[in-house]
């Protein structure tokens, strides 16, 4: 059963139809369009392939409990056939529908469930009432007043009125029953399931799933296809091993967290990305830049045009990223202050015209 809509979450032209798509026998992806802010993708494996449907397994659930519901209410099997929930991460886009499947083995990485209990839904709902009150205000105040720090102000509550876009009220933090260090086989209904981790790198709880018998592996956000990734704990190092891991399997489909669903060169392009990141930010971090003027700089570079990370989404993320590199770089160990200083960061740089016009 597939849902397609011609508008995302956020209210963009959808590139690609969402819902439920079939990659392999027994198995599901669920995606939403076009994977920015919010907008994850999920999947289901059910147990012995097509012919067998008694036990499946869910991969991730969304951002508020309405969205997961609208998921589990479409899905092609049963909600109660499901037994097992694994949890990608510890993001919120991928755990906060989980009060949906309260009662089921709901598995993730170590680190995943120490990352979930950092962030407050509420918190976040009121963060996304500010945004849509102050956003509107400070669109409406004209280029030629050149009113210092009011563009990045706007971008920044920009980014908070989208959040507002998602019912984070409703959420009750559901954390995961159990959790491993490296690595888990599942049984789903006679199907073997591997969950890799791999983290820390997007996050300190990253792991992935493979699903052999299909040659299937269900990233999370260790892959963002078409998307700029985004590094909230790093290192990049530990990213690009990552995607090795996801091309070692060999895949024939891959599923990424945002995105579209694609092949193994999905994979090649983002390792190639963070080569990138790693490489020019530690020459800029050498010179005695800032991460927001790095940033700004390869952003606005040739080879960023020409390798083609300007036409993926949201190409200012990179201003988190490289704070967390930058960190990183100099010894110093991450604060409660670091994801602040990273979406300011974003925000300064998509306040640029040149960053303004790619997305």
């Amino acid at each position: 059963m597939t849902s397609s809509t011609s508008r995302t979450l956020l209210g963009d032209r959808a590139e690609y139809q969402g819902g439920w798509r079939e990659v392999a026998e027994g198995t599901w992806a669920w995606l939403q369009p076009n994977g920015r802010l919010g907008e994850s993708n999920a999947g289901l494996v059910c147990g012995g392939g097509a012919g067998n449907r008694g036990e499946a397994l869910l991969i991730d659930t969304l951002w508020d409990p309405a969205l997961t519901a609208r998921m589990l209410a479409t899905a092609p099997v049963p909600a109660e056939t499901i037994s097992v929930v694994v949890n990608t991460h510890g993001d919120g886009d991928h755990c906060w529908g989980n009060q949906l499947v309260a009662g089921k083995r709901i598995i993730a990485a170590e680190g995943a469930a120490d990352d979930m209990a950092e962030f407050d839904p509420r918190a976040l709902a009121a963060l996304g009432r500010v945004g849509s009150f102050a956003a509107p205000l400070l669109e409406r105040i004209p280029p030629r007043a050149r009113i210092p720090g009011v563009k990045p102000a706007a971008a920044f509550m920009g980014f908070l009125r989208d959040t507002g876009r998602y019912s984070f009220r409703g959420v009750r933090l559901t954390l995961p029953t159990e959790s491993f260090a490296d690595s888990l086989s599942l049984d789903v209904g006679g199907r073997r399931v591997e969950l890799v981790k791999v983290g820390p790198a997007h996050t300190r709880g990253d792991l992935l799933v493979h699903v052999p018998d299909v040659g299937v592996v269900f990233a999370g956000d260790i892959l963002f296809s078409g998307v700029t990734p985004i590094m909230w704990a790093g290192p990049a190092e530990n990213w690009i091993a990552a995607l090795d891991r996801v091309l070692a399997f060999e895949p024939k489909t891959v599923v990424p967290g945002h995105g579209p669903v694609g092949e193994a060169g999905a994979a090649t392009a983002l390792r190639a990305y963070w080569e990138f990141v790693l490489r020019e930010g530690a020459d800029r971090h050498r010179a005695g830049q800032s991460a927001l003027a790095a940033a700004e700089a390869m952003v606005n570079g040739d080879e960023f045009a020409e390798r083609g990370f300007r036409e993926w989404h949201d190409a200012e993320r990179l201003g988190v990223s490289l704070t967390v590199l930058f960190d990183k770089l100099s010894g110093r160990k991450s604060s409660a202050t670091l994801r602040a200083r990273g979406l300011m960061a974003m925000a300064r740089l998509a306040s640029t015209s040149t960053v303004a016009d790619a997305c």
